[in-house]
């Protein structure tokens, strides 16, 4: 549970933006949440590549030497707080700019830091999730696949959808109902000593933890991964189901609407790579 929030705003300490800034009038922006842990944030080179890929993607000015001049601040008050464990959420937006849709491009962009404290240790991995198939279906969009753009009403209203339905989590299929992801992570699955994951070039988010488990987690721990167009019947009778993002690692899949899984031994596997790779 959080339990504290502080904001920094282009490397200040400051808690409001412009009531005309891009960000909240037109959704124009990029984030990423990040752990800092013990005095590091874990796989930051993966979020600076997708940031710098949503930044080229979205046509904004190179920013990204200005986001590490501001993280490295933010990271320099957590270590001599003595912090342990917060999530770290870094927002570039715009800023503010002419009234209507085209920006000016030359424009100067804001940066936005949040640090929220956080009980959740990443290195325990929590109980399987309980999930559910989502009724209403993700948008395709080529040109914003992929980067984590700020514009997150469909997770809203997946997450809505999940509360009514007293789910950990939801399956997230396309308007051609292809599964593409859950509402805060990627999915993968297992079939004997494969994993693969949805194909991301229509919509979704390459996570982190995604791209870790493609890299380098699977290697380490005796898979193939590979990134494949899934289908339900598929994911249904697969011998295994995992989650990932950034807050919580890698957890299991017990329950996907009326089919469960017993048998958790990549998603263990995997959590233990992450470990000795990042965390130890």
């Amino acid at each position: 549970m959080e339990t504290h929030n502080e904001f920094w705003v282009n490397g200040v300490r400051e808690e409001s933006v412009s009531a005309a800034d891009r960000g909240l009038e037109f959704g124009d922006g990029l984030f990423e949440t990040m752990r800092y842990y013990q005095g590091n944030i874990i796989a930051l080179d993966f979020h600076l590549r997708r940031l710098e890929k949503g930044l080229k993607r979205l046509f904004f000015p190179d920013s990204l030497s200005r986001v590490l001049s501001d993280l490295k601040i933010v990271i320099e008050h957590l270590t001599s707080l003595g912090s342990e464990n917060v999530i770290v959420r870094i927002t570039v937006t715009r800023g503010v700019g002419a009234r209507g849709y085209e920006p000016d491009v030359s424009q100067l962009v804001n940066i936005i830091i949040k640090a929220s404290a956080t009980n959740s240790s990443p290195i325990q991995q929590s109980l399987p999730l309980t999930a559910g198939t989502a009724d209403f279906r993700l948008s395709i969009q080529p040109g914003l696949a992929g980067i984590k753009h700020t514009n997150r009403l469909e997770q809203i209203l997946g997450s809505l959808e999940k509360k009514h339905k007293h789910l950990d989590e939801l399956l997230l299929l396309n308007i051609d109902n292809i599964p593409i992801s859950f509402i805060s992570g990627n999915l993968f699955i297992r079939e004997s000593k494969t994993l693969l994951t949805p194909i991301l070039n229509s919509n979704g988010i390459e996570g982190t933890r995604r791209n870790l488990i493609l890299s380098q987690l699977a290697t380490d721990c005796g898979y193939s991964a590979f990134e494949r167009k899934l289908s339900m019947e598929r994911i249904v009778s697969s011998d295994e189901l995992i989650f990932c993002n950034t807050i919580h690692g890698i957890k299991s899949i017990s329950r996907l609407d009326d089919i469960q899984w017993t048998d958790y031994s990549a998603s263990r596997s995997l959590h233990d790579s992450y470990i000795q790779r990042y965390l130890k």
